[in-house]
């Protein structure tokens, strides 16, 4: 199974000769309105350029050679206004203001009764028809602002498996990063899509492709694809469109999508997209793969994807040998490719924040993770590092035990919990997977007691209450940590005039850290660091109590060489 998902960097057109450039003004009081889709048509009436109006309804289309041509506008909850002509010259600018002059459109739950659109057939004034219509305004809008000069996003993506038949969460993993465009599916040629449909299969794997803007508004989704409005009593300020491929093409036994378009009936903007795939096998079908997609409109009439995702099965494709049709013939059967669903895999992502020139323009809300930490002695634990992988806030836990982590999703989230103790013990984060709960009740999470956790790295220490804890970093002079160097930590076992000398002996890790355990309390300890290249390094430390951790740092610089 493969998905495709993609966050990538929109780039800057080429600077041609011929241009018009101009402002967007209100009809009744002539100010700027930015968020309009601007189009720059020749004499053919063709679109040969366009884009989003800015701050002050400021906007500059390019043209290939000069000639007559018209402006048109595109707003949503408005009929289309068009300029008279005008010529642009061989070379250099004009400036052309265009008035928006376009009636609004009225999405009423009367329309309903003729609100129907089939492949090339429509009827302009159902629902179905102007809803489309409102719906293809935001779409081309959310593509030309990925187009566009792009915006500052922070963004989260996360992947999710489950056991495909009940909600039974396997790993997740989250990532965020900072990006200026976000297209949460890439998708192949529309051609491809029309001719070949959604799901591409071979003896290895199984593709699922998810549509993106350039598909929805492609001539080739419109003549495939049959589109109605939905009446609904869910919300009164919706107006719900559906799509399903025609009769003709269902009939063709291609894998395709359906799903629905919801737009607010009074401001008539895109909302949401979802969508399943049909046509497939039995037991693919019943796991209702699909994904959804949300769309928003920024303060300055800027779109943008701010949450998606895309619910996919993970398929284990395996050639076999079929039985023979008689075992007295001495022949085997044939290979036979046999499909297994072995997880359902999301992927997704959601936008936290959205800025320009530094300032925010839009901050998410997101959900809550409300829980507890407690360790196995059922006490709470103050302090605990609260934080999601591959995220970069962490919370600390209260006099309590609770805390607060912000999540991007109502689903599951891996989360870990490094005990106040943690670092000293070097011992890994507890990991846990927990889903926000409504109502009151905080989720629990349950670690090791800071005697049991020393316990498991030190096994003398919790058998012997006189046995205490040594760990540090191993640095050269210059503050470099220092791998593979070895330790060994001596004293004095006997009396002042008659020593005895014990040691212990350790390694440094990867990171230069240390940890030797099994040291008497008390007592001074010295710790000697030899490298393999003879530099050394000593420090002194003790344990003053059972349990005690003795923190020490030692430096290793070269035979003679100063410390």
């Amino acid at each position: 199974m493969t998905i495709a998902l993609y966050c990538g960097v929109a780039l800057a057109g080429r600077a041609d000769a011929q241009a018009v450039r101009g402002q967007v003004l209100g009809f009744q009081d002539s100010t700027g309105v930015p968020g309009v889709i601007v189009q720059l048509l020749d004499a053919r009436e063709r679109t040969v350029a366009q884009s989003l109006s800015a701050e002050r309804g400021r906007f500059l289309l390019r043209a290939s050679s000069g000639g007559s041509y018209r402006l048109k506008a595109l707003r949503i909850g408005y009929r289309p206004s068009v300029s008279p002509p005008f010529e642009i010259p061989a070379t250099g600018f004009i400036e052309q203001s265009l008035v928006l002059t376009g009636g609004a459109v009225t999405l009423a739950a009367t329309q309903v009764v003729a609100a129907s659109r089939c492949g090339a057939q429509s009827d302009s004034g159902s629902l179905g028809f102007l809803a489309w219509e409102e719906a293809r305004k935001a779409l081309m809008a959310s593509l030309l602002t990925r187009r566009a000069v792009p915006l500052d996003l922070d963004v989260v993506t996360i992947e999710r498996q489950s056991l495909p038949t009940r909600d039974s969460v396997l790993s997740v993993r989250e990532h965020e990063s900072e990006t200026q465009a976000v297209r949460p599916f890439t998708s192949v040629d529309v051609q491809r899509l029309a001719r070949f449909g959604y799901v591409a299969r071979d003896s290895a794997e199984v593709t699922y492709f998810a549509p993106d803007e350039e598909v929805l508004l492609s001539e080739e989704f419109g003549t495939t694809h049959c589109i109605h409005a939905v009446v609904t009593s869910a919300d009164a300020d919706s107006v719900v469109l559906a799509f399903s491929p025609t009769p003709e093409r269902a009939a063709r036994a291609i894998v395709d999508i359906e799903g629905q378009v919801v737009l607010a009936r009074s401001t008539r903007e895109l909302r949401r997209l979802s969508f399943t795939y049909v046509g497939l096998p039995e037991l693919e079908a019943s796991l209702h793969p699909g994904g959804v997609i949300h769309f928003r409109r920024l303060p300055d009439g800027d779109w943008i994807v701010d949450d998606w995702s895309l619910r996919l099965p993970v398929i284990e494709q395996r050639a076999i040998r079929a039985a023979a049709t008689s075992a007295l013939s001495g022949r085997t059967g044939p290979m036979v490719v046999r499909s297994r669903v072995t997880a359902m895999q999301e992927t997704g992502g959601s936008v936290l924040r959205i800025r320009r020139g530094g300032t925010v323009l839009w901050s998410a809300e997101g959900a809550t993770l409300d829980g507890v930490v407690r360790d196995s002695a059922n006490y709470p634990v103050v302090g605990a590092s609260v934080s999601i992988p591959g995220r970069r806030a962490h919370v600390l836990t209260d006099s309590a035990g609770r805390f607060r982590q912000s999540v991007v999703s109502h689903g599951a989230h891996l989360i870990e919990i490094a005990a106040p103790y943690a670092d000293s013990l070097m011992i890994p984060a507890t990991q846990a997977i927990a889903s926000p709960r409504s109502g009151d009740q905080p989720v629990v999470v349950r670690i090791a007691t800071r005697a049991a956790a020393l316990a498991a790295v030190c096994p003398l220490a919790g058998s012997d209450s006189a046995r205490g804890f040594v760990r540090g970093v191993i640095r050269d002079r210059f503050g470099s940590r220092q791998s593979g160097v070895d330790i060994t930590v001596l004293w004095n076992d006997g009396k002042p005039d008659s020593p005895s000398w014990r040691t212990v002996a350790g390694r440094s890790t990867s990171l230069g850290d240390f940890a030797v355990c099994g040291v008497p309390l008390g007592r001074p300890l010295v710790v000697d660091a030899v490298a393999s290249n003879g530099w050394a390094g000593r420090n002194t430390a003790q344990a003053p109590r059972p349990g005690a951790i003795a923190i020490v740092d030692v430096t290793i610089a070269a035979p003679g060489a100063a410390h």
